[in-house]
C-alpha cells in the first residue's frame, strides 16, 4: 500500500499550534490581560501532552518509509531527532530563564534547570 508520507497535515499543524499557543500564553500572559486563556492557565501540562503525542505522530508518519535496519542508520536517525528537540528546549529553556532575570522572579535552583535541560525533569 503506497503513501505519501511527506504529505501535509493541516489539522495536526493547527493543533499544535493551539497546544503551543496554549503553553506561551498561559506562562508569559498576566492574569489581568488573559482572558479566556485565565481558564487553562494553570493546566500546562495537558496542552504539552498533548502537542508531545501529536508531535511523535508526525515524527512516524514523516519517517516511516525509512530503512533502519543496522545500528548506524538508527543512531543517525536517533541523533537527528534529539539534535531537533534539544536545541528547541535549549532554546526555549534560555529564553524562559531570561525573561525570568528580567522579571526578577525565582526559577528554580540550578540542578532543576540542568535536569531540564537534558529532559531528565519536567517544569
Amino acid at each position: 500500500m503506497g503513501r505519501v508520507s511527506n504529505a501535509r497535515l493541516p489539522h495536526l499543524e493547527g493543533g499544535r499550534f493551539l497546544c503551543a499557543s496554549w503553553v506561551l500564553c498561559g506562562r508569559y500572559l498576566p492574569d489581568a490581560n488573559a482572558g479566556i486563556w485565565l481558564i487553562g492557565k494553570y493546566r500546562l501540562n495537558a496542552a504539552a501532552d498533548v502537542f508531545v503525542v501529536l508531535s511523535g505522530f508526525a515524527m512516524y508518519w514523516t519517517s516511516a518509509d525509512q530503512q533502519l535496519g543496522t545500528a548506524s542508520q538508527l543512531g543517525r536517525f536517533f541523533l537527528r531527532r534529539f539534535g531537533r528537540v534539544l536545541l528547541g528546549v535549549w532554546l526555549s529553556t534560555a529564553w524562559s530563564l531570561a525573561i525570568d532575570a528580567l522579571e526578577r522572579q525565582q526559577v528554580g535552583d540550578g540542578w532543576q534547570v540542568l535536569r531540564c535541560s537534558l529532559l531528565m525533569e519536567g517544569w
